[in-house]
């Protein structure tokens, strides 16, 4: 089970999330017996998608913003959460990102079109239709600016929507 929010940054766009399960393992040894513990989490979390559009300045800007964002993140609820690239569909952008990935090494290895599916599309509209057009418009930063308390605003109402999300997921299996 997947539980799905986005962030969308046309500026960013925040998408309350995928479940991210992670494995503790302890282990404790007491007079050569040694135990392993595995504990299993589940955090729901946000996934930043950042829309790329125009040539190489508005690139590097809008992949900044969505790095501010996961810094932001992490100060808020203790988690980076992942970046993923959704492209224009016009060719200007396809030189740039050329250009972006010559001169930034650091974002060779994102793919600029990972998005750009209609699995998206999908998640997108699903989203839409689970939180309503207004509320869905939340998440989308291009809607409320760079105004610091918004932004921090729009990341607590993602993040709590991958919590709402999480515990109706959780409510057929405990039946």
């Amino acid at each position: 089970n997947t539980t799905t929010a986005t962030a969308i940054i046309d500026h960013p766009m925040l998408v309350p999330e995928l479940l991210n399960t992670t494995n503790n393992t302890t282990t404790t040894t007491t007079n050569n017996n040694t135990m392993k513990t595995t504990n299993s989490t589940t955090t729901p979390h946000m996934t930043i998608i950042v829309q790329l559009s125009g040539e190489l300045g508005n690139q590097i800007m809008k992949i900044a913003y969505g790095i501010g964002l996961q810094h932001m993140v992490q100060d808020l609820f203790g988690y980076i959460p992942p970046m993923k690239f959704r492209a224009q569909p016009h060719a200007k952008w396809k030189h740039a990102m050329i250009d972006t990935k010559a001169c930034f090494p650091n974002v060779r290895h994102y793919d600029f079109q990972e998005c750009n599916t209609r699995e998206f599309d999908r998640l997108q509209q699903e989203q839409v239709k689970y939180l309503g057009k207004e509320e869905a418009s939340k998440l989308e930063l291009r809607t409320i600016g760079n105004n610091a308390t918004k932004v921090q605003q729009a990341l607590q109402l993602a993040q709590s929507i991958a919590w709402k999300r999480y515990h109706e997921q959780q409510q057929p299996q405990q039946q």
